[in-house]
């Protein structure tokens, strides 16, 4: 898979157990880690759902947990400052 060339980079989704609160975003900016993700089973989202779901932070109810990675490797940044560098 090669991206467009005025698009740097693709966005992933995953939510292994199925349940809403608890998903992994990753971005790729290679062709390579966009195959990662899709051999991970990840599902190819658009820009605008990845920055929804690293801004959702829920309710006093639903605690979420959105791990981020990029080109496959586990992100250590806060996922809300990740969501603004993608603006």
């Amino acid at each position: 898979m090669t991206n467009h060339s005025n698009r740097k980079r693709t966005y992933w989704y995953s939510s292994l157990r199925g349940f809403a609160n608890e998903y992994e975003v990753g971005i790729a900016n290679t062709a390579d880690a966009a195959q990662h993700y899709a051999g991970f089973g990840y599902e190819r989202i658009t820009k605008k759902r990845a920055l929804r779901e690293l801004c959702y932070r829920g309710n006093a109810a639903t605690q979420v947990y959105c791990a981020v990675s990029i080109d496959g490797e586990q992100a250590y940044e806060d996922r809300f400052e990740i969501a603004r560098d993608l603006r």
